[in-house]
């Protein structure tokens, strides 16, 4: 807890615990199998027990970093040091969900996987850009995202 009594933040970059929900919601419009959607569960409900236990210490480091802080003369070679080790942690959150990411896009077909980019530029069109504003830009076009996509190292399931 801040001095303002709100909660540390467990996390605070751009992994979160939820993977494949969108996937999941938009499962008739992607065209998404029986077997696709078991994949996309079992990917999904994998990464969100991994995601518990990488973030759990993260969220123990940024306490020990609030508390530290608010002490009368706070010890900053011990609230640098705990901040490293979260920083460190949270790096690690960060490659296991781009990991989980991947993995999971390894389910659908080139075809489908355009159609989920869609769901997504269609959702997040009208949103404010979480920098810039409401005047930004579209964040990124259909062309964007798949000029930057690998190609899948293996064939999706059926």
């Amino acid at each position: 807890m801040c001095s303002n009594n709100h909660p540390t933040p467990p996390i605070m970059y751009m992994s979160r615990g939820e993977l494949g929900t969108r996937i999941l919601a938009n499962s008739e419009e992607i065209g998404l199998s029986d077997s696709q959607i078991k994949a996309v569960i079992k990917l999904a409900c994998a990464w969100r027990k991994t995601y518990i236990e990488l973030v759990e210490p993260v969220v123990t480091f940024g306490r020990a970093v609030d508390v530290e802080l608010n002490r009368h003369h706070p010890d900053l070679a011990r609230v640098r040091q705990l901040a490293a080790e979260r920083r460190r942690r949270m790096a690690e959150v960060e490659n296991k969900f781009f990991d989980a990411w991947a993995e999971i896009f390894e389910v659908l077909s080139k075809e489908q996987y355009n159609t989920l980019v869609a769901v997504y530029v269609r959702e997040f069109r009208n949103l404010p850009h979480p920098v810039m504003g409401v005047d930004a830009d579209e964040p990124f076009s259909v062309m964007e995202v798949e000029l930057i996509r690998p190609e899948p190292a293996s064939s999706a399931m059926s």
